[in-house]
């Protein structure tokens, strides 16, 4: 077996141990009969419990509150697992460097990187009422209390806003430059709860691939009509 590939199989042996030693500490906690384990495991279900509850009653009674939690507890994994890919692309451009991995085993480098995508973060896109828009991640979403669900505002780390168009259609004007793994709730706008219109999930590269396709259908279209207008022509001279 190459080294890259001792390499590769060995990063795996220690995913699969850390993983079975976190299974068999989380196993342990939660039959544990010490003070300190009975304590750890009720707090880790009481967690979980509630954020459970708040989820629920987010999604059965306020639909906004509910897409932008969805939103936020993912992108704290998504964010999470890219920076650890991201430290994983370094040690394996170091190992390139070094020649440890021979640039020239290209299918080599093919599947590792492939192995280590980077996750599109799903942001929030919020629409108001003026129709402006912000684009961001939820940071603070207030949990409902005995009087209502809905909360007076949310905040979002914003990475771009602009506004709709006459055709509903997303207009940038500006761009945020934060480091979403680095910000903190400093770094957040605050928006009136009664001026949200709507509030769906928003990918930069879906936009992006779905804008190009519209753009090319487009000019399908212009080019068929422009040869039917200079046949027309050709015809009535």
């Amino acid at each position: 077996m190459a080294k890259p590939s001792l390499e590769i199989a060995s990063i795996s042996i220690i995913c699969i141990i850390l993983t079975w030693l976190f299974t068999g500490a989380i196993s342990i906690i939660s039959k544990g009969e010490t003070r300190v384990a009975k304590t750890i495991s009720s707090k880790i279900r009481l967690e979980k419990i509630k954020d459970t509850s708040i989820e629920r009653v987010f999604a059965a009674k306020s639909p906004i509150e509910h897409q932008l939690l969805v939103i936020a507890k993912k992108a704290i994994i998504d964010i999470s697992y890219n920076k650890s890919i991201e430290q994983e692309r370094k040690k394996v451009f170091e190992a390139i460097a070094k020649g440890v991995i021979d640039r020239k085993e290209k299918e080599l480098m093919e599947e590792i990187f492939a192995a280590l995508e980077y996750r599109e973060i799903n942001h929030a896109l919020v629409t108001l009422e003026n129709e402006k828009f912000y684009i961001g991640l939820p940071k603070i979403i207030p949990e409902p209390d005995e009087e209502s669900v809905a909360s007076n505002a949310v905040q979002i780390i914003p990475v771009w806003s602009g506004y709709r168009d006459e055709k509903k259609l997303l207009k940038f004007t500006t761009d945020y430059d934060f480091d979403l793994s680095e910000t903190s709730s400093h770094d957040c706008i605050s928006i009136p709860r009664d001026k949200i219109l709507t509030v769906s999930g928003f990918k930069f590269e879906t936009h992006k691939r779905l804008k190009q396709s519209s753009q090319e259908k487009n000019k399908t279209k212009l080019e068929k009509a422009a040869l039917m207008m200079r046949t027309f022509a050709t015809k009535i001279s």
